[in-house]
């Protein structure tokens, strides 16, 4: 039975792609049926993952609670499995998949169902890569989400879709390249690219040391990191808004979630030996990206730099390697899963109605809800007491300052410049002057105002009882430092 659900939780996004390839009809009809097939598959997808998610936590299972299962083939041992931690990315990649696939029939103007094709083996490759339990599986999914990104990014971007999708490919394959040297360098050493294997194993100190480098190298180029953040900055002013989403929630949350489930037991001691260096480094990048932030009026290049600074604060919480720290991390990500759909779901109406430029629209009075919108996933985003971003914010902070007090006082400056950027953006968009020639037809339909009440309550509820997700995060965190 365990096999059964595995199986059938990482196989529907195929399975819904191979449906996809079925449909048949005119423009419309395929448009249309497309749309219907993508948000069933999504959702049953996210439905086998919350229920696998919810037997595992009551199970108070451990890493082998589902059973491993071979496929051995040229002397590699492919093998898939879950624990809760597994569960916990399984959930924010399905979730993230509905509102991606809800938002593209939209955004997608052109060839739809080829677009939603993508997206569900986005999916596929995504639970293949969380639900490994081998590195080979895990670099082949991650490759495979690169270069299916590249083609979203090249066929359905806005301007510069093809720079910023080359730009892409590269940075991704340099961290892919990253990753790869240091999978055959344990390979050489340990026989074997078993997570089992390599949690009871240790390698020798020079190739741990290299292995560690390389680790590094690759979290840089995939969260990013400024200054090698070219890569994907790009992304969240030239992709698709779906796409987006995914790039967000899921592509730039890989690495941690590799370096929760296997990396730290890889490295071992020399994590705690060189992260020091690591989080000062972090630190200055994320102070220089929110100095940046300052001069941008460019709407979509502050959302790309916010996200930057973020993902550079989640990787702070990483490696200052405290239960705290790591926790805040984790629960970052999941805030965020939830605030940057909707924050990306308003501003795509915001781009529809009045452009890319910076302008005084008096967005208050004319769109409230859209107004709104925009604010309160703005302020979530940012971390502004007492919405959930904050929380995790705060305990990555706290961590830091115990650690390190001269980097944790730069991370201030940072969400301090961020806030000062938000304001001096969206203070004349939402309360400025109001423009009579610009004339707009309507506000956010029907479909989008539900979909944004939904998760508006789900900021609220996780605003007022955060421990519905620490009480998970903990079962995840915990055994860690024990």
């Amino acid at each position: 039975m365990q096999f059964l659900e595995l199986l059938m939780l990482i196989t529907l996004p195929l399975v819904g792609a191979f449906f996809l390839l079925l449909v048949n009809g005119n423009e419309n009809r395929i448009k249309d049926n497309s749309y219907y097939v993508g948000i069933l598959i999504s959702i049953s997808t996210f439905i086998a993952s919350f229920y696998s998610c919810s037997k595992i936590y009551v199970a108070n299972s451990d890493f082998n609670l589902f059973p491993v299962y071979y496929l051995k083939s040229f002397n590699v041992s492919i093998k898939f499995g879950m624990n809760l931690l597994t569960s916990i990315f399984t959930n924010i990649i399905s979730f993230l998949t509905i509102v991606s696939v809800f938002l593209s029939k939209k955004s997608i103007k052109m060839h739809l169902r080829e677009y939603l094709i993508l997206i569900l083996l986005l999916e596929f490759f995504f639970l293949c890569g969380v639900c490994a339990r081998d590195l080979f599986v895990f670099f082949v999914s991650f490759f495979c989400i690169s270069f299916i990104l590249f083609f979203q990014i090249s066929f359905w971007g806005i301007e510069k879709r093809v720079n910023t999708a080359n730009k892409f490919i590269l940075y991704s394959l340099l961290g892919n390249a990253c990753l790869l040297t240091a999978f055959f360098i344990i390979y050489q050493h340990l026989g074997s690219l078993d997570f089992d294997v390599l949690k009871n194993a240790l390698l020798p100190k020079i190739p741990r040391n290299i292995v560690l480098i390389l680790f590094v190298g690759a979290a840089f180029f995939f969260f990013p990191v400024f200054p090698v953040h070219f890569g994907l900055m790009d992304c969240f002013t030239e992709a698709p808004s779906p796409t987006r989403i995914l790039i967000s929630g899921g592509y730039t949350k890989l690495m941690l979630y590799f370096f929760i489930q296997v990396g730290i037991s890889i490295i071992g001691d020399d994590f705690i030996q060189s992260s020091n260096v690591l989080i000062n480094v972090l630190c200055i990048s994320m102070f220089f990206a929110s100095v940046i932030a300052l001069n941008n009026k460019d709407i979509r290049r502050f959302t790309g730099t916010l996200h930057l600074v973020q993902n550079t604060m989640i990787l702070i919480g990483f490696f200052c390697l405290t239960m705290e720290s790591i926790k805040g991390s984790l629960f970052f990500v999941l805030s965020q899963a939830i605030s940057m759909p909707i924050f990306l779901i308003a501003m795509g109406a915001y781009y529809e109605k009045f452009g890319y430029s910076f302008s005084e629209t008096n967005l208050l009075k004319k769109y409230p809800v859209l107004s709104s919108l925009i604010f309160l996933s703005g302020l979530n985003l940012l971390g502004f007491p007492p919405l959930p971003n904050f929380l995790g914010q705060f305990l990555i902070v706290q961590a830091c300052f115990k650690v390190h007090p001269v980097s944790a006082f730069f991370i201030y400056l940072s969400i301090i410049f961020l806030l000062v950027s938000f304001y001096k953006i969206f203070a004349p968009v939402l309360l400025g002057k109001e423009q009579k020639s610009i004339e707009v037809e309507e506000n956010l339909n029907l479909y989008e105002k539900i979909a944004s009440m939904i998760v508006i309550c789900g900021i609220i509820y996780l605003t007022i009882n955060p421990e519905c997700f620490f009480c998970i995060i903990r079962r995840v965190v915990d055994p860690l430092f024990e």
